[in-house]
């Protein structure tokens, strides 16, 4: 039985049309060593992750830092978060280490079959970011963010 081929995909974002970890999973580790004087790798993330409430940075951050003993506020994580993700006083942030996974090619050849979106747990600033350093922003019709 043939499937009817579908009107619209939807994609989510990180991890799947782009790498998040030279930008958000960074962010995170150097917020964390900020904070805490503590260093941990990559992996480290994903003990976090599959828990469940921690798909937000900004929340994962502050309770990463929570639970080594450290008393910040979530506005002070979130702050040196966003700090080091964008970047200040002229020093280059981590959102321009990420890299988009899917080739442009693609993206057209799925677009000619259905309508595409985005759907994603990233605030409009930082997915206008991404999308504005590709040659895909116009594939998608439509974008769902936080």
């Amino acid at each position: 039985m043939k499937l009817p081929a579908p009107k619209i995909i939807i994609f989510d974002v990180d991890g799947v049309l782009v790498d998040p970890r030279q930008s958000f999973h960074r962010t995170l580790i150097e917020t964390v060593f900020h904070f805490t004087g503590k260093r941990f790798a990559p992996a480290d993330i994903h003990q976090w992750k599959n828990q469940s409430g921690f798909n937000d940075d900004w929340t994962l951050s502050h309770a990463w830092v929570r639970s080594l003993g450290f008393n910040n506020s979530y506005e002070e994580v979130k702050a040196k978060f966003l700090e080091l993700y964008w970047g200040s006083d002229g020093k280059r942030g981590n959102a321009g280490r990420e890299r988009w996974l899917l080739p442009a090619a693609e993206l057209r050849r799925l677009g000619k079959r259905a309508e595409l979106g985005l759907f994603t747990g990233r605030v409009r600033r930082e997915l206008d970011f991404t999308l504005a350093r590709t040659p895909v922003r116009s594939a998608f019709k439509r974008s769902v963010t936080v």
